[in-house]
């Protein structure tokens, strides 16, 4: 029977309990690397995941640092439902970059999809698993996205900007650039109907493949 796979933020991690009584599906729980309690424990104690009552605790962060505010979550209250899921359907855990964010969630909105950058961490997550080999070609795979687009505009504009950054990852004031590898530049436009036109066929014209006469 094909394998199927739930790919799914730490922040909408409750699936992975609704979904855990299917045997044929496999969660993996997404998180972003700077705010990654539960990955952690994963880490350390993933040989004890047979184990019904676990003795040991999670290791909350004071300070945990990610653009994706929806799971810029240091404490998670709910990691002990999260643990058992995992033992119920040999889970797994996995961490994504900023970077990995942020152009995964650029791919996403080149499909026309739009969604916040929380949203966006599943989609990474495959693109891990799928390099690393651990998702194969015919197995389905389905990433829970669920948060707007509108959530977090600024993330938008400046990613496509090439503004985006994270002022934590370097210190004594610098800032760490996320690159934009696949921004799409704004272009200004006066609030007009007859410039807004002319913008859009000059795009289009430079879309349009030119054919050297014979």
């Amino acid at each position: 029977m094909m394998n199927r796979l739930a790919i799914v933020a730490v922040a909408i991690v409750w699936l992975a309990g609704a979904i855990a009584e299917a045997a044929t599906i496999t969660p993996t729980i997404v998180q972003a690397a700077g705010a990654a309690p539960f990955a952690n424990l994963f880490l350390q104690h993933e040989r004890e995941l047979t184990i019904e009552d676990p003795s040991f605790d999670i290791v909350n962060l004071d300070h945990p640092h990610t653009l994706a505010s929806a799971i810029k979550i240091g404490a998670p209250v709910s990691w002990k439902k999260a643990w058992r899921a995992l033992r119920w359907t040999s889970g797994r855990v996995l961490t994504v970059s900023e970077q990995e964010i942020a152009d995964a969630k650029a791919i996403i909105g080149r499909d026309g999809i739009g969604c916040e950058p929380a949203s966006a961490t599943t989609v990474a997550g495959i693109k891990k698993l799928v390099a690393a080999g651990t998702i194969k070609d015919d197995e389905k795979v389905v990433a829970v996205l669920t948060g707007h687009l509108l959530k977090d505009t600024d993330y938008v504009i400046n990613y496509h900007s090439r503004k985006l950054s994270m002022s934590w990852e370097s210190g004594a004031g610098n800032v760490n650039q996320i690159v934009g590898h696949f921004s799409n530049q704004p272009v200004r436009v006066e609030a007009s109907q007859k410039a807004i036109r002319k913008v859009l066929e000059h795009m289009q014209n430079e879309q349009e493949p030119q054919v050297n006469p014979a």
